[in-house]
């Protein structure tokens, strides 16, 4: 009789410490912010996930996420730069406090994660340091001063990394990989960006730029894409990925060099599903445009069809292809475009080259031809004698001209400098989180320059309206009682 009682206890103990013992299979996440006026922020991914948190009146907040396919996330304050990057995995109790001032912000971490976290927080101070926020500024110097201040942001980060003991093996595999692909999206940027100046200067007997031999490294060359763990948390490896695969497309298309044979070579070298997915969407978006061609209908049955593309996006091609008059289509796919007479999304308080905040409201009353660019972009900066003319043309007219920029909350000062030097008319306007931001999401934009026309009422009149260029946009506006 004792000793079943004995058996009883411990089988009792055992299971209350078991019990206790077990982590949670989801983050806790909670934490302030001071100096904001929030009432949500957001934890964003580069694969369109999106959870608003509520911000109660004091600015604290709390909630849990279940992690599943990735662990990195971006923590979107609205309005805000310098987005702290969280590291995030189930059993994470985390608090976040964040100081706000202006258009930066302040972050520290406490609790289960912390270390982590604060590491990216460290590494992302380390490399502003050295870096700077502008990017096109920093790959504006000349091959050696570059390369050295690259080889300076890898040493001190990877010095920061082995600073912290307590972190997991895990965590620091994958973070000394993603430090080298953060040292290769420098290259990729730096090579691009001499390559852009060369092909858009106004002196045309300035030769492609071509790197010295020895310049960039071999891993640029020779980047696999096969590691799923990277594509998904490492926000360098993503954007390489993408860097050099449309560019590829993007040569072979000017060519006229894409054909099904192509597709499928491509296809071969990708070794991520994700991965393959991702450029499914985007090749279709460009091989499609025109649906009434035969080569379309070739294409669109060869996405449909392929057996390494997943349900979802083949319906996402599908009703970008095929078209929906459903609000569910429309959200089940970034790729449709809003229909004539709906209600356009908005953007708040957008930055002018003042820091002045515009909102599409202020419009309110006027026709709105917004003009979505980026100072990257080549086809865009073409439109803009084209843009100016036409703004110049219909100038006394119930119509505003709206560029929004979609550079990197770090480009902001090369914006600046451009709108100036270029003498950009209209209402100059900066996105709030680049192709992220809100309002760009919400009209599927992956693509520039894109533009959009807006009626007297807030609605919609065209989602994908005609260039500056295209002598349809001058038919279309002369439809309209402006």
């Amino acid at each position: 009789m004792i000793m079943k009682r004995i058996l009883s206890i411990l089988t009792a103990l055992l299971f209350i410490t078991s019990g206790t013992s077990q982590e949670n299979d989801y983050v806790t996440l909670s934490g302030k912010i001071l100096n904001a006026n929030l009432d949500s922020i957001q934890l964003t991914h580069w694969s369109g996930f999106k959870k608003t948190i509520k911000v109660n009146n004091d600015g604290t907040f709390k909630d849990t996420l279940k992690v599943n396919h990735f662990n990195t996330f971006n923590l979107s304050l609205r309005r805000k730069d310098n987005q702290p990057t969280l590291y995030l995995k189930n059993g994470y109790n985390l608090n976040v406090a964040v100081t706000t001032d202006g258009y930066e912000n302040t972050v520290s971490f406490s609790g289960k994660g912390a270390e982590a976290n604060n590491y990216l927080t460290a590494k992302r101070l380390n490399t502003a340091a050295i870096k700077g926020n502008d990017i096109f500024e920093f790959c504006s110097r000349d091959e050696d001063d570059f390369a050295t201040k690259v080889t300076s942001i890898k040493t001190k980060n990877l010095e920061l990394l082995n600073k912290m003991p307590h972190l997991g093996a895990d965590f620091k595999t994958f973070e000394i990989q993603n430090i080298k692909y953060d040292e290769l999206l420098d290259y990729a940027f730096y090579f691009f960006l001499q390559r852009n100046k060369t092909a858009f200067s106004k002196d045309k007997n300035i030769p492609e730029y071509n790197a010295p031999e020895g310049f960039m490294p071999d891993e640029f060359f020779n980047f696999k894409f096969d590691n799923d763990l990277l594509y998904q948390n490492s926000a360098s490896y993503w954007q390489l990925s993408f860097i050099k695969l449309n560019r590829s497309f993007n040569i072979k298309k000017v060519k006229n060099e894409v054909d099904i044979k192509y597709l499928d070579s491509v296809f071969k070298i990708i070794k991520i599903d994700a991965l393959k997915n991702d450029m499914a969407i985007q090749f279709s978006r460009s091989l499609l445009r025109n649906k009434e061609t035969p080569e379309a209908k070739t294409y669109y049955h060869y996405f449909i069809n392929h057996n390494q593309i997943d349900k979802a996006t083949k319906q996402k091609i599908k009703v970008s292809y095929e078209g929906s008059d459903t609000k569910q289509a429309t959200l089940a796919s970034n790729t449709i475009a809003l229909k004539k007479g709906d209600v356009s999304p908005k953007f708040v308080n957008y930055k002018t080259p003042n820091s002045e905040a515009m909102s599409l409201e202020d419009f309110k009353g006027k026709y709105v031809y917004i003009d979505v660019w980026a100072t990257w972009c080549g086809p865009c900066k073409k439109e803009i004698p084209s843009l100016k003319a036409i703004e110049k043309k219909y100038h006394d007219k119930n119509i505003e001209f709206v560029s929004i920029s979609v550079d990197a909350n770090y480009a902001f000062n090369t914006w600046k400098k451009m709108v100036k030097e270029k003498e950009l008319t209209g209402i100059q306007l900066f996105a709030d989180n680049a192709f992220k931001s809100e309002f760009i999401q919400d009209y599927g934009i992956r693509s520039i320059p894109r533009f959009i026309l807006i009626d007297p009422n807030g609605n919609v009149l065209e989602s994908s309206a005609p260039r500056p260029s295209d002598e349809k946009l001058v038919t279309l506006f002369d439809t309209l009682d402006i």
